[in-house]
């Protein structure tokens, strides 16, 4: 329940929405809600929007390019932006350049995508950098042969490395049925 995912309607009347206070693992159809740019209700059993509606929104309104925003609140990305020390790309965090996130001091953390999938997988990669940041700082800090890595994780930025990453925990999740 530690945040929402929306997905721009195909046809640019809003967004659909997860609302309600229910986790990621218990959503249903009867979890998500439709809304306008505003956070009027279009279509769907819920009522109301969540309350951080206009992060989704506002994004979508203004970035042509984006089908889904997820915003959540990771624990080790809300714990690297409280010490404000920058995202260190060690790991395949390059991929998140380039406007992909965003850090809500102290609340979280927004990623965009073109679909559902790169969004997601976005947000999961940047909690997996800022738990190894977390990690080597803990242990001594960063090797200076890592702190400019190059081209070195150039393939980690795709789409499609995304989305490789995104069937991978499909199949993770559709064995434990």
């Amino acid at each position: 329940m530690w945040g929402h995912v929306s997905r721009r309607d195909p046809d640019g009347r809003g967004a659909w929405i997860k609302g309600g206070p229910r986790g990621f693992d218990e959503v249903s159809d009867a979890d998500v809600v439709f809304i306008d740019f505003d956070g009027r209700r279009l279509s769907g059993p819920i009522d109301t929007p969540p309350r951080e509606y206009p992060l989704h929104t506002e994004i979508l309104r203004s970035r042509g390019d984006v089908m889904s925003v997820v915003h959540v609140h990771p624990p080790h990305a809300i714990a690297l932006a409280a010490t404000g020390a920058p995202l260190q790309v060690f790991s395949n965090a390059e991929c998140l350049g380039q406007a992909r996130a965003v850090f809500l001091v102290g609340h979280g953390i927004v990623t965009v995508g073109a679909s559902v999938a790169v969004a997601v997988m976005t947000a999961l990669l940047l909690e997996r950098a800022c738990r190894l940041q977390l990690l080597a700082a803990a242990g001594g800090g960063i090797a200076p042969a890592l702190e400019q890595p190059g081209r070195r994780y150039e393939h980690t930025e795709s789409d499609a490395y995304m989305l490789r990453s995104w069937e991978h925990l499909l199949r993770r999740v559709q064995s434990r049925q």
